[in-house]
């Protein structure tokens, strides 16, 4: 109980050129192997929390707090980035941002795994390969050779995976990851997440404005509202039940308990509204006060 964890934020604030607050005090914690879902309505601040995190704010946008990687405080600023690719993978909604157009897909998993991991060519193109059938592409030699106008939209996401793979990181921070995709493609990369995730010992931090995803994924569910962590719940996940692994499916869930941030002990309870997916508070849910925002 007293590893300083993964990843750890305290009384972290964002303000943006011009004054806006987007971030008002979060507190989160991340324990190695932990997978942590933040929910919330468009504009809450979940794309800036993970911009925090990844030190990828604009210029001049001022941040305070606390920010710790493996116990060791981390200053904001280009030190951050030194954890990308190695420590941390990103996921992001929109692939095409993450691919190159007129590089072939192959190409680009072969110069990031040798700029992350060294060596030559061959053994790179035979890593980027695995790669991609680990991501479950079935014909990944076919995929390589594409380009990522080429692909489709579920494709392309499981190529933007195998890139964030690509480093064997510690923490992979997933954003809108499928929010963009059909329905039945967003259910299968969902569950593929949570089965990588599983099989990699990986931590995950995911954030999404859909709790419907979170089923069955989470471990911990933060809501976040107007830049502050309003609700907490306790998951359990459970692994994906699929006839195959091409299956679409979403993950097994189990009801939460949903508790508000800095509550007194033991006030904790059931949310009706969330039994079929862990990541849904409850409709009369009591919100924190704005410095009370730690997760139970």
């Amino acid at each position: 109980m007293n590893s300083p964890g993964l990843l750890r934020l305290a009384s972290v604030r964002v303000t943006y050129p011009g004054g806006r607050e987007v971030l008002r005090g979060v507190d989160l914690a991340l324990a190695a192997g932990e997978a942590v879902a933040v929910v919330g309505p468009s504009g809450a601040g979940k794309s800036t929390l993970v911009l925090a995190v990844l030190g990828l704010l604009p210029p001049g946008t001022g941040v305070a707090g606390d920010l710790a990687w493996r116990g060791e405080p981390v200053h904001p600023g280009p030190a951050q980035r030194r954890w990308l690719g190695r420590g941390i993978g990103t996921l992001f909604q929109d692939p095409l941002a993450s691919l190159d157009p007129v590089v072939r897909v192959g190409d680009q998993l072969v110069e990031t795994l040798r700029a992350l991991h060294g060596g030559g060519r061959r053994e790179a193109g035979r890593r980027a390969l695995a790669l991609l059938a680990e991501t479950r592409l079935p014909d990944p030699a076919a995929v390589a050779r594409r380009y990522a106008h080429q692909l489709s939209g579920g494709e392309r996401q499981r190529v933007a995976l195998a890139l964030a793979l690509a480093g064997d990181p510690a923490l992979l921070i997933a954003d809108e990851p499928a929010t963009a995709l059909d329905a039945g493609v967003r259910a299968a990369v969902t569950a593929l997440l949570g089965d990588l995730v599983r099989r990699r010992g990986m931590s995950l931090l995911m954030v999404t404005h859909d709790p419907v995803l979170t089923a069955g994924l989470a471990d911990r569910v933060l809501r976040l509202e107007a830049g502050r962590i309003v609700e907490a719940a306790r998951c359990r996940r459970r692994p994906p039940r699929r006839a195959s692994p091409w299956a679409p499916s979403t993950p097994g869930a189990a009801a939460p308990t949903w508790t508000t941030p800095g509550a007194r002990a033991g006030a904790r309870r059931r949310s009706p509204a969330a039994a079929s997916s862990c990541g849904t508070p409850g409709t009369a849910a009591a919100r924190a006060s704005p410095r009370s925002a730690a997760p139970t």
